[in-house]
């Protein structure tokens, strides 16, 4: 049993910010966090939370929020992955998943801005899936299961303050005004524009490699106190991430990137604020290890590392192109109808358009497949985009080398990708526009991406 309920986050505070009415929703617990040697450098006690009294507590506190406002009869420690257990009285076992970063606090780390701690070495593996999908999948709520920790690398870190915008800033300084009996302005245009154009402040945490390369980007929490994020293991895919629906979620969560190989990484706390990107601390170093009881070597992992690399970069062209190849589509159908409103158009134009109407099909046919025959269950041949994407999905979930097949699949895909990538560029760089151009000249209605000659 791994939990009940989900611990969602934990605050920390000295004796003088404590309110003896304790809050509904939480427990508080005891810390000694001045001598670092005794136990496990927490001692932990729990204090009374019936709601119907005072309680005294120690020299600092910490309340961990996700725990329901029962008796809680036993705490015990998991020394190997410095797990907190919380045992309550009828509501179900907790567990506060590594608090080395608590241990590690001190006055000084309070008073910081902002502190990355150390991040544990992670452990790479391929996560299993025993009910067809993510968690207890189709299963149903009579089947319990509770939250794994999350899978990765996790980093943790503190805010001093929260990350606020400019609109939430000018609303703490109405509320103070307000406070203090002083007047209250209001905003002007310009406060007004700026509030609804700044980009959102976030807190980015930055994972690079061993030659200082950055490969992943992560977004964190920018509320204050103590904040955790997961880094997955895999690098950024090679599409732009859509919005997953919880359907999605279940099967798949949507396009990822390959796992990354074994070795040291980094990490980097910053925020952006303003869209400026500042740093908050130094680099933290840690490593990804592979599974010791793993048949893949490091020989494997390097190899698969090299392949998805070449692998990612395809991919990724091809992807653009295939949807380069719908939005010129889209494009030379728009003139095409926009021909058919203009009758003082030459018909040389209406010829021209259809014409590459059709070189752009041819293009389309190689990189996405005979979509005509296939939906009508006829035998096609592979496309481009189905040669890797096939490649990409049989190595989703191992973290074994290629396979001779991937190499000789790649290659083809790459070799006939460079001769499609040629017609396309002739096509979206030299043709359209010289179409666009004459079709102004002609004075059809304005279609999508053309720039009005006046």
């Amino acid at each position: 049993l791994y939990a009940q309920g989900r611990i969602t986050g934990v605050t920390l505070g000295s004796a003088s910010k404590i309110t003896l009415a304790p809050q509904r929703g939480g427990i508080y617990l005891e810390a000694d966090l001045v001598n670092p040697n005794v136990n496990m450098g927490l001692a932990w006690a729990v204090s009374c939370l019936d709601g119907s009294r005072n309680v005294s507590v120690g020299a600092s506190r910490i309340k961990i929020t996700g725990v329901p406002t029962i008796s809680v009869r036993d705490l015990a420690i998991q020394r190997r992955e410095n797990d907190l257990v919380i045992g309550t009285f009828g509501r179900g076992i907790y567990i506060l998943d590594d608090y080395t970063p608590l241990r590690l606090t001190t006055a000084a780390t309070l008073a910081a801005g902002a502190t990355l701690f150390q991040p544990k070495d992670a452990l790479l593996y391929v996560a299993s899936t025993q009910y067809g999908g993510r968690g207890k999948a189709f299963q149903g709520e009579m089947l319990y299961g509770g939250d794994n920790p999350p899978y990765g690398a996790v980093f943790t870190y503190y805010l001093k303050d929260p990350l606020k915008s400019i609109k939430e800033r000018r609303v703490d300084a109405e509320k103070a005004a307000e406070k203090a009996g002083q007047p209250i302005t209001y905003p002007t245009a310009e406060q007004l524009r700026a509030e609804a154009e700044e980009e959102a402040p976030t807190i980015q945490l930055t994972v690079s490699d061993s030659s200082g390369t950055p490969i992943r980007v992560i977004t964190g929490a920018a509320a204050k106190g103590f904040q955790r994020v997961a880094w997955d293991l895999r690098l950024p895919t090679h599409v732009l991430p859509r919005p997953v629906s919880a359907l999605d979620e279940l099967f798949d969560g949507g396009p990822v990137g390959p796992y990354a190989v074994p070795g040291r990484y980094s990490v980097t706390l910053a925020q952006r604020v303003g869209g400026g990107v500042s740093s908050l601390g130094l680099p933290m170093s840690f490593r990804v290890l592979a599974d010791p009881g793993s048949p893949v070597t490091l020989a494997d992992h390097a190899a698969r590392g090299a392949f998805q690399g070449r692998l990612q970069e395809v991919r990724r062209s091809v992807a653009g192109a295939v949807e380069l190849t719908t939005a010129t589509g889209q494009k030379l159908e728009q003139i095409r109808r926009a021909l058919d409103q203009t009758p003082a158009a030459p018909k040389a134009l209406n010829d021209q358009v259809r014409a590459l109407q059709q070189r752009l099909n041819l293009i389309s046919r190689e990189l996405s497949g005979d979509r005509a025959l296939a939906s009508r269950s006829e035998a096609t041949p592979a496309s481009i985009s189905e040669r890797v994407n096939g490649i990409s999905g049989e190595q989703a979930r191992t973290l074994g080398r290629a396979t001779g097949t991937h190499e000789q699949q790649l290659a083809i895909a790459s070799e006939l990708y460079a001769v499609e990538l040629i017609r396309l560029r002739q096509l979206v760089e030299v043709d359209v526009p010289a179409l666009e151009r004459e079709v102004e000249k002609a004075g059809a209605p304005y279609t999508a991406g053309r720039i009005p000659a006046r």
